[in-house]
């Protein structure tokens, strides 16, 4: 008796041991990673050891909170689910973060084996959810696997909103708010990248610096909604005309920038003048009568300027020729 006594307290020590491992493990990852997808492989392999599961499922729901983050999944171990799992596993998943089936109630599944799971929250928001599978109903008696599973849980919904925050404010660091393009400060950093490029690699680089004509007097006469409206008009109708390349910014007030890499002056004229018109035909959605047009500037590295201070100086002289000339117009 007393041999089987200290067999089973071995044997719990040994247990308690590999919990602990696998939950410091999974903190520290947790706390550290900002790559989602070692995020939930990570937090699928510590609920597997800590628990004793034969497997555990993570997935992540489809938001929109951060520029990152997308629906993903990963099972541990891998090989456990092939063939129909991965798609049993989903439907209980989603019925979980969904509220369908309750954080910790016991769920019977094919192939005689039973799983329990827990959402994975933001406030009341479920971001995800976590699925671990038992060889039965037996070995859920005890409260340990949900408390550890729920622990894991909270850590894992964590971690991610540490990373869709981070991600969300750099994208704000870099991102003009009313437009959803680039800021100046996100320009002028690019431009002096692109610059340093075309010295090393000897490319061409143009740039244009876009005005829209006499704007005070769409504010003035229609109010500045409206006038911020055409401003996110204009930005989308801007980006949706160039190439990935292409690198469009908000300059300031109702001026644009456009970055045009690996791109001579005449072909980034021939652009500019596409844009120009594209901006002559926009309408703000439900008000017909606001119509703008835009004067255009454009220079070339190195042609017209030996780095991005002037660069940007030559494409403003352009652009105050265009203006001179009678507006709505494109100079090089």
């Amino acid at each position: 008796m007393q041999a089987n006594i200290r067999s089973y307290v071995k044997e719990l020590e040994e247990s308690r041991s590999n919990m602990m491992l696998a939950l410091s493990y999974a903190g520290d990852v947790l706390g550290a990673t900002s790559d989602r997808m070692r995020l939930i492989k990570t937090t699928a392999e510590a609920a597997r050891l800590a628990t004793g599961a034969l497997a555990v499922w993570v997935e992540l729901f489809a938001d929109a909170g951060s520029p990152g983050h997308k629906a993903m999944s990963a099972g541990a171990p891998r090989d456990y689910f092939e063939d129909e799992r991965p798609w049993q596993a989903t439907a209980v998943a989603d019925d979980i973060g969904m509220g369908r089936i309750e954080p910790g109630e016991i769920i019977d599944l094919p192939g005689d084996v039973a799983a329990i799971g827990y959402p994975l929250r933001h406030g009341s928001e479920a971001i995800g959810s976590l699925l671990a599978i038992f060889s039965g109903r037996e070995a859920l008696t005890g409260q340990s696997q949900r408390r550890i599973l729920e622990s894991l849980a909270t850590q894992a919904a964590s971690a991610v909103e540490n990373v869709n925050f981070a991600e969300l404010q750099q994208m704000l660091a870099v991102t003009d708010p009313l437009t959803g393009i680039s800021n100046f400060r996100s320009f002028q950093d690019r431009l002096s990248r692109e610059v340093d490029a075309c010295r090393r690699y000897k490319r061409e680089l143009s740039l244009a610096i876009i005005d829209l004509d006499d704007f005070k007097h769409i504010n003035d006469k229609f109010g500045h909604q409206t006038g911020d409206e055409l401003l996110k008009d204009v930005a989308r109708a801007l980006a949706g005309r160039l190439r990935q390349v292409d690198i469009v910014a908000r300059y300031g007030g109702e001026e644009f920038a456009v970055i045009f890499p690996e791109t001579s002056k005449p072909a980034a004229m021939k652009v500019a003048e596409s844009l120009r018109s594209t901006i002559e035909d926009l309408a703000v959605a439900g008000n017909p009568e606001v119509r703008v047009t835009a004067s255009i500037g454009v220079a070339a590295f190195a042609d017209d300027a030996g780095d991005e201070k002037e660069l940007i100086g030559k494409a403003d002289l352009a652009l105050y020729q265009a203006k001179a000339e009678g507006k709505n117009r494109v100079v090089s």
